[in-house]
């Protein structure tokens, strides 16, 4: 008797297309970035302190004079690619399957926006080149950096923050404020008892995505893998705002080469550059909320 083999013979349908991995597609902090282009290996950003009016005591008495200070703040270009090779018989090889040189190309594109975010927040936390010949590395003052004390994100640190912002006396306007958390934060947040009932409703809208400012902040959201923009050392994020301008961003067009190799096989190239630098022209206008995160 014949054995029935038919299901030796079922078909497998591929897809044609190629579909993108879960990811940031766009620069989320665009709207609170200054963004700055230069063409030399680096730019110099000469800034002047404040002066005080003073009260006239004498009748033609003598003028007294102020000293302003000033210093000096550099950003420095850096070169940045993203590369990937398809060999010369990939297409044919891969049948049905569209070689993937577009989403390729896409993924570059996601890969510059995420730069973006990450040079912003590098400059806002990192340190800032100063000196007249731009040689010295100067860190942000710890004025600026709420303690972890043990706690994630807290309504007591969110008020610090804005209270540590607010000393700067910037004639920001509202929206101007952004907050970079992780989920696990907004979620510690949420889970706080001290939040009263008033503010669990907002940060429930806020986990929620239904609302995205609390206490002054716009908040952006970045996950809290091993990669994200959001740093972490140890057990201890770093939760990083700023008001906008207080962090300079200079971004250079991305630029796409698509090359034969002839010395590799003619495989095609697919290469991504552009040029990027950051500084932070104001340590008052940023502030630090570390936070212990498992």
């Amino acid at each position: 008797m014949a054995t029935d083999t038919l299901y030796q013979h079922y078909t497998t349908q591929f897809s044609t297309n190629w579909i993108h991995l879960l990811g940031q597609m766009k620069s989320r902090l665009d709207q609170w970035i200054e963004f700055d282009d230069f063409t030399g290996e680096r730019k110099r950003y000469d800034r002047i302190g404040k002066v005080t009016a003073q009260v006239i005591t004498d009748r033609k008495g003598a003028t007294r004079i102020q000293d302003i200070d000033m210093d000096l703040r550099w950003a420095i270009r850096q070169a940045v690619d993203v590369a990937n090779t398809y060999a010369e018989d990939d297409a044919l090889n891969l049948g049905s399957l569209v070689l993937p040189t577009s989403p390729t190309l896409m993924e570059h594109t996601r890969a510059y926006n995420r730069d973006m975010d990450s040079v912003a927040i590098q400059g806002a936390l990192g340190n800032v080149i100063t000196g007249q010949l731009g040689t010295t590395p100067t860190a942000l003052p710890g004025t600026q950096t709420i303690v972890h004390g043990g706690t994630g994100l807290t309504l007591a640190k969110l008020i610090q923050a804005r209270e540590i912002l607010d000393e700067a006396d910037v004639d920001d306007n509202p929206g101007d404020r952004v907050l970079c958390v992780t989920p696990k934060q907004i979620s510690t947040l949420l889970n706080t008892t001290e939040v009263k009932s008033a503010d669990y409703n907002t940060i429930r809208a806020l986990a929620k995505g239904e609302v995205d400012s609390f206490c002054g902040f716009k908040f952006v959201t970045f996950g809290s893998g091993t990669n994200s923009l959001v740093p972490k050392a140890s057990t201890t994020r770093s939760c990083v705002g700023w008001i906008k301008g207080s962090v300079k961003v200079m971004r250079g067009a991305k630029k796409v080469h698509m090359d034969l190799l002839p010395s590799k096989q003619h495989t095609l190239q697919l290469r991504s550059v552009w040029h990027r630098g950051t500084t932070r022209l104001h340590d008052e206008g940023i502030v630090v909320i570390e936070c212990t995160e498992s």
